[in-house]
């Protein structure tokens, strides 16, 4: 049997399938329209494959792949920043109670 390929630089993405449901989700969460045209234009991937990959609609393939480790960079550093939001927002709620929880 042969060995599947993987996305170079992502053991668990494999050319031929759609992106794992998990990569999906958080794509749809965390990435805008915005972001899916910067990582078009960096790694020179149209903006409508790179939509339809990295919402699970088209599968990997060698040249599409390519979208992934930039789309993960910018969901690393949009979950970064929502994060600091989170625990400002966690802070501000707890000092304004009278006992803490």
């Amino acid at each position: 049997m042969e060995k599947q390929k993987t996305v170079p630089g992502i053991k668990s993405e494999v050319i031929g399938n759609l992106i794992s449901s998990d990569l999906k989700e958080i794509f749809r969460k965390y990435l805008s329209g915005d972001d899916k045209a910067m990582i078009s234009q960096q790694t020179r991937v149209g903006y409508h494959t790179v939509d339809k990959v990295l919402s699970g609609a088209n599968p990997l393939t060698d040249n599409n792949s390519r979208t992934l480790i930039p789309a993960i960079k910018f969901a690393i550093e949009k979950l970064a920043v929502e994060m600091e939001r989170a625990k400002a927002a966690q802070n501000k709620l707890g000092s304004m109670l009278k006992e803490k929880i």
